[in-house]
């Protein structure tokens, strides 16, 4: 601290001394500080309880002091203390969803200056997602189209966004985009017989979490067939020919049709194309019923035909 001058005086006037008030200080230039922001969990869940920790280093010692937490630019608490160059805020479990900005402001000591951090990225909130089903699938036939409907719940502001994806067990069977209102409707028309474990699966947006369903028991009925038999002939003489038709409903029924002259079997066939024909020339001189009866398949429930009243004449 310099604090006193001489004046050695001249020919016309006398020696002097002075002080300066105060003295001169003099101080050692403060080291430079960085602060490095982390947050307690990143996103955390709409509701949950978050704390920030803001960790200053300084070269060649420890900085003291405080550090004041900002939160979308406003004062979150008081300043906090600075132990072993780490100081932590207060939990807040207020945040709404979204991101929100945090910095930390380091005030500084007798030998590190001051300086600022900021969290990387900002806080993520995210919404907590559910998904319900409203009411259960009803039990559909083979080839009909089966309609599953899904509703999302959320909390906070702001519904999810984007899709969901239906899956039977592990086969994925499709997407449905989500409406306004948190709803999805989506329809199959190719599940096969048996009963279906259909499960929904979200996978979340910006803000709000992803999220999966119970599963929920599709049933798939077999259909029921028709069968419906024609001759190629009403009335046929002994010893010619004639063609029995039988066509079954729907067209892609798969399996065997039995023709049958009241309880004796005539023969079996194999359907294509949703027909089977059988000839023969070795009905007897009178009436015969014949009937067809098609077995049925995976997806088809067998049926028996009408009964055509084949008349063979003398």
């Amino acid at each position: 601290m310099v604090s006193l001058t001489v004046y050695s005086g001249d020919s016309n006037y006398a020696t002097g001394t002075g002080n300066l008030t105060g003295g001169q200080n003099v101080n050692l230039a403060l080291k430079a500080t960085s602060i490095s922001v982390s947050s307690s969990k990143n996103p955390s869940d709409y509701g949950q309880s978050v704390t920030f920790t803001a960790t200053v280093t300084g070269s060649g010692g420890t900085p003291t002091g405080t550090v004041q937490f900002k939160i979308d630019g406003a004062n979150f608490g008081s300043a906090v203390s600075v132990s072993k160059g780490i100081a932590t805020s207060a939990a807040i479990s207020s945040l709404s969803i979204g991101t929100h900005t945090v910095t930390a402001t380091y005030s500084g000591d007798t030998n590190f200056a001051t300086s600022t951090g900021t969290l990387s990225g900002g806080q993520k909130v995210h919404g907590i997602t559910t998904i319900t089903w409203p009411y259960k699938p009803s039990p559909c036939n083979w080839g009909q189209t089966c309609t599953f409907t899904c509703q999302l719940g959320w909390q906070g502001s702001g519904s999810p966004t984007g899709y969901v994806t239906f899956y039977d067990g592990s086969n994925n069977l499709g997407n449905c985009n989500i409406t306004s209102n948190g709803s999805c409707s989506f329809s199959i028309g190719n599940l096969g017989v048996g009963n279906h474990n259909i499960t929904v699966v979200y996978n979340g947006d910006d803000n709000n979490d992803g999220c999966t369903s119970n599963a929920v028991t599709q049933t798939v009925n077999k259909v029921n067939s028709i069968t419906t038999l024609t001759s190629s002939a009403g009335t046929a003489k002994s010893g010619s020919p004639v063609t029995f038709t039988a066509t079954v409903t729907p067209s892609s029924a798969t399996g065997t049709v039995t023709f049958k002259d009241g309880n004796t079997v005539l023969g079996t066939v194999t359907l294509s194309n949703g027909q089977a024909t059988f000839g023969t020339a070795k009905l007897s001189v009178g009436t015969h019923s014949i009937t067809s009866v098609y077995s049925g398949d995976a997806n088809c429930n067998g049926s028996t035909s009408n009964t055509v009243n084949q008349v063979i004449s003398k």
